[in-house]
């Protein structure tokens, strides 16, 4: 026989039984009370907060303008005194009221300014330079363009915005880790590398979706800066800045290749100063890809032959190698992941050795499908470090 329900048993403990509601009563489970007193002191107190912003700037839209930024900060530090204690108290509502009224006075100072300079008459833009108290922006006939101020503003807005559309990721990928996108920016020589990494991934996770950007290092430097990639692939030698990691993946050098009907194809032991006085089709003086073909000469003691034919484009650098009458120089892992099919052989040179780099933003926690893609791209780049290509293996299809 089942007994009456007891009226002094609380709502919060009564409904443990009741299956949508039973994790939340478990966890207030003997200080329902604390959070209750917690909940209903923020609520009201955000209420006042709220009315008294909309009364002020005459504006509803000045309520989420002012408050999100202050309301953010707070969740975060309940979330952090969640992980860290696992319980609140009575002492927690009134430290949720200290934190959300010290953290809104920023935003109603710095809105207030802003609505005083467009009262003024100000642009939009004026109005927050004014409020900032730094200029954003140097004005000319020509157009204009950011001051070092305003660079920093746009740098700390996109990582803002970046590690908001992370945090998103993030759980999309614990919700389901075989869906998610993933963006790489690749400098040219090694887009073959990175397009096998990419095609053995894309077959085990086929939700995934991948944005492969390719241009020289300094490109996928400022996109990593701007938070358009989440890793790049490229040589960083010196020139790495103290906001960006490199990591070492592989180590490459530069092959000379003729196609196999060049009188240099039977060979067995060749000098760059041989090849000197051959018809040479090379990228254009002002390219990244020149300048590691320049260094590989000087590493050896050769001066850069004058090319007969200038070519930014791979694919003509190759295919007029392949005809037998020209010369080229192209980086190592291209010869293993991209010359398949190819009629071409490596000739028996070598030049200096120089690291591939995994290049990331420093203090950025690659995104978990990022993790995954960075092992990949060690376990492809192994074999590297093991042998060189050979003919055959570039002729097969």
């Amino acid at each position: 026989m089942s007994s009456a329900p007891d009226p002094y048993v609380t709502p919060v403990l009564a409904a443990r039984e009741r299956g949508p509601a039973r994790w939340f009563a478990g966890r207030m489970d003997g200080r329902h009370p604390v959070l209750v007193f917690f909940a209903a002191a923020l609520s009201g107190m955000a209420g006042l907060v709220a009315l008294s912003i909309a009364l002020y700037f005459r504006r509803l839209r000045a309520v989420p303008l002012v408050g999100i930024p202050a309301v953010l900060g707070t969740v975060a530090a309940f979330a952090v005194a969640e992980v860290a204690f696992g319980y609140v108290n009575s002492s927690t509502a009134f430290l949720g009221s200290i934190i959300l009224g010290n953290g809104i006075n920023y935003s109603i100072i710095f809105m207030s300014r802003y609505q005083e300079e467009r009262a003024a008459g100000a642009s939009p833009g004026e109005a927050l330079e004014h409020a900032l108290g730094v200029r954003l922006l140097d004005r000319t006939s020509q157009g204009v363009e950011p001051t070092a101020y305003g660079r920093s503003f746009i740098h700390c807005g996109t990582a803002v915005f970046d590690e908001m559309r992370r945090g998103v990721q993030d759980i999309e990928f614990l919700a389901d880790p075989t869906a998610g996108e993933m963006r790489i920016g690749v400098a040219s020589p090694y887009v073959d590398f990175v397009t096998a990494a990419v095609a053995r991934m894309a077959v085990r996770y086929p939700r995934i979706e991948w944005y492969v950007t390719e241009g020289d290092t300094p490109i996928c430097c400022r996109m990593l800066r701007e938070r358009q990639i989440d890793v790049g692939i490229g040589r960083l030698g010196s020139s790495v800045a103290g906001d960006l990691n490199s990591d070492p993946l592989y180590e490459e050098y530069m092959s000379v290749v003729a196609g196999l009907d060049s009188r240099w194809a039977r060979r067995r032991r060749i000098g760059l100063p041989n090849l000197a006085g051959e018809a040479w089709v090379l990228p254009e003086a002002n390219s990244v890809a020149r300048f590691w073909i320049d260094e590989a000469f000087r590493s050896v003691g050769v001066t850069t032959p004058k090319p007969q034919v200038i070519s930014n484009s791979m694919s003509v650098r190759v295919g007029l190698a392949e005809t037998g009458r020209f010369l080229t120089m192209v980086a190592s892992s291209m010869l293993r992941f991209g010359a398949a099919g190819r009629r071409l052989k490596i000739l028996p040179t070598r030049t200096k050795i120089t690291p591939v780099d995994i290049i990331t933003v420093k203090n950025r926690t690659p995104n978990p499908i990022a993790t995954l893609f960075i092992k990949e791209l060690r376990a492809l780049a192994k074999p590297l470090a093991k042998r060189e290509p050979t003919t055959a293996s570039m002729r097969a299809a």
